[in-house]
């Protein structure tokens, strides 16, 4: 749940606008930064990489990204003269040649188009570029710009969206189709009432998922892995306590099975090849784990894990803890619906309304409005 907190230079240079641009800026930084990360050992050489990008003009002459910052909008756009080719006009670019795109909500920042813009340049830029530090600058509007590089010539960049789909071989798919679990538990003959305990990155991303599954009643985010005494949101987020962010799913057997939640879960709801990590939260505490209440859950879970890397459904292994569940300690208030109450944050529009759209998409016959 960072929020890669900016760096003062950052605050000052966006101060003379409106909250709204603000939140966008930052909100585009964010999403520049998760995109960018898996081009990197660690996110925190990505956030380091990101956040010395401020400052004086002679700091910010090897960055790959600029951000303008106007008075209704921002552009995202390349430094270096670059440009990238659009012939398909995803992104309605002049000339179908583009410098930059521009973003006026925060709605937009969930488009898979800008990123997919952000994800291919940056990392089709990123072996250019590599021995630099400072990944991205910003400008206010009307501002010059000083970008001329010392030692990169870059003559018209041309990078193919719609015939070349190049990207790091490390970014995975925002969901994956999965086939359903051989081994599962079967439908019960009867309405009743069962609980799963899921770990798989922020809590409140995977409860809003788990939310809109069909024949689930109840989602809970809390803290499982450690002991009762350290379940508080301040000591697990330091990592040493042993605690996995995690969900309590409450659901109906006879509606949806075990093995269908891990599907769920696997497919849509977080990233299994993650190790210690999702997606820009790094930590133990943000972990990949299914803890099981009993030897059905763990069979089918093992069964299904062992299921998924034969068939080489993902591009790296699944890292997914199996552990047996020794209590589940329910998050503080304001963790609870999080997503509900935070619609417009830009944390939940980047990482975690994207995952309900493609519950929906994928796994329509799973998927319930609320």
């Amino acid at each position: 749940m960072r929020r890669y907190p900016p760096p003062a230079a950052l605050i000052q240079f966006l101060k003379p606008y409106d909250r709204g641009i603000q939140d966008l800026a930052l909100a585009l930084r964010s999403l520049v930064l998760e995109e960018m990360a898996p081009c990197y050992e660690n996110i925190y050489d990505a956030y380091n990489a990101v956040a010395i990008g401020y400052g004086s003009s002679d700091r910010l002459q090897d960055g790959v990204f600029h951000i303008a910052v106007y008075a209704k909008h921002v552009n995202l756009g390349f430094n270096h003269g670059a440009t990238l080719a659009d012939p398909l006009g995803i992104l309605k670019g002049s000339g179908r040649q583009i410098r930059h795109i521009t973003i006026k909500t925060l709605a937009d920042l969930a488009k898979p188009e800008i990123r997919s813009y952000v994800r291919r340049a940056h990392c089709l830029l990123f072996t250019a570029f590599k021995s630099n530090r400072q990944m991205i600058s910003y400008s206010r509007s009307g501002g010059k710009l000083q970008i001329m590089h010392r030692y990169f010539v870059l003559i018209s960049g041309i990078f193919l969206i719609g015939a070349t789909m190049v990207a790091c071989s490390a970014v995975a798919a925002s969901a994956t189709a999965i086939a359903d679990p051989a081994l599962d538990a079967p439908l019960a003959s009867a309405k009743g009432e069962k609980t799963a305990v899921l770990a798989g990155g922020c809590f409140w991303g995977v409860e809003a998922v788990f939310e809109h599954v069909k024949g689930v009643s109840d989602v809970r985010s809390g803290y499982s892995g450690g002991s009762p005494g350290s379940a508080e949101y301040d000591k697990v987020g330091t990592g040493e306590t042993g605690h996995a962010e995690s969900v309590r799913i409450t659901y109906d057997p006879s509606q949806i099975s075990y093995g269908q939640l891990l599907k769920v879960f696997f497919s849509v709801a977080h990233d299994p090849t993650e190790l210690n990590r999702q997606g820009p939260d790094t930590g133990t505490q943000y972990r990949s784990a299914i803890f099981y209440a009993n030897d059905e859950q763990k069979r089918i879970a093992q069964a299904y894990i062992a299921q998924l890397n034969r068939a080489k459904v993902f591009a790296r292994p699944i890292v997914t803890q199996v552990a047996a569940l020794q209590s589940f300690n329910d998050a503080e208030g304001y963790h609870q619906d999080y997503l509900v109450h935070h619609l417009d944050q830009p944390y939940i529009v980047i990482n975690d309304l994207p995952k309900l759209e493609d519950l929906r998409k994928q796994l329509p016959g799973l998927y319930k409005a609320k």
